[in-house]
């Protein structure tokens, strides 16, 4: 079910059997707005909360940055380095600031994406073994997924899991998510002990959580819309 939010983008409508109020959120990742709707709610009641709402959507998509698509010749942030995204077929000696990519125009996105991909899923291995070591506890298996409403996870079993998209955020910010997922062997709660875990590990934590914060968003820019 869809509704049309007159000159703004086609808002996807949700129906909910525990909401209990509409809400309405931006989902960057496919540049979209999503109406979540408590069971029974007609449709013009929903037409009239997003004309109420309109003005609201408006200023959140005049403010997002620009997307950044991952062809060659853009600029994107890799763990706090800025790098120009370079054609590496036919380079032997890699320069500062390029992200050479063995591919071609139609497939960079995708190589690229597989690239990065791979730089961040070794950085985050091999600190969270360290950090894991540290605590005397095991992790159990590392993965990278696409998510929206969080940016890393912990399991019963010892596995942890991260977005692939904070490749594009600078490398203190990942350490400290890397921290607070680790911290969660031994702490499964968000209590004093867990923070003062996730302190031991990584001081930065603070600095670091109010970046991802503040700027979280951006990090969703880079990239074709799904």
């Amino acid at each position: 079910m869809t509704i049309s939010a007159n000159k703004l983008p086609t808002v996807e409508v949700q129906i909910s059997k525990t909401a209990k109020r509409m809400v309405l959120r931006y989902q960057p990742l496919r540049d979209e707005f999503v109406l979540t709707l408590p069971p029974r709610c007609n449709k013009a009641r929903a037409e009239k909360f997003l004309q109420e709402k309109q003005e609201w959507m408006q200023e959140r998509l005049e403010h997002l940055p620009e997307r950044v698509l991952l062809q060659f010749g853009n600029i994107i942030p890799v763990l706090g380095e800025e790098l120009e995204i370079a054609n590496g077929a036919n380079v032997s000696n890699p320069r500062k600031g390029k992200l050479f990519i063995l591919a071609t125009p139609k497939n960079c996105e995708k190589v690229t994406t597989q690239v990065l991909k791979a730089r961040l899923y070794y950085y985050i291995e091999e600190r969270a073994e360290k950090m894991a070591e540290k605590i005397n506890k095991e992790i159990s298996n590392i993965t990278l997924r696409d998510t929206i409403s969080r940016w890393g996870s912990c399991s019963h079993t010892g596995a942890l899991s991260f977005s692939w998209r904070l490749v594009f955020a600078p490398a203190f910010v990942v350490d400290y998510l890397i921290a607070h997922e680790v911290a969660h062997l031994r702490e499964a709660n968000h209590g004093e002990n867990f923070w003062k875990l996730v302190e031991e590990l990584e001081p930065k934590w603070k600095k670091a959580k109010i970046w991802i914060k503040n700027h979280g968003s951006v990090l969703y820019r880079y990239g074709n819309v799904k």
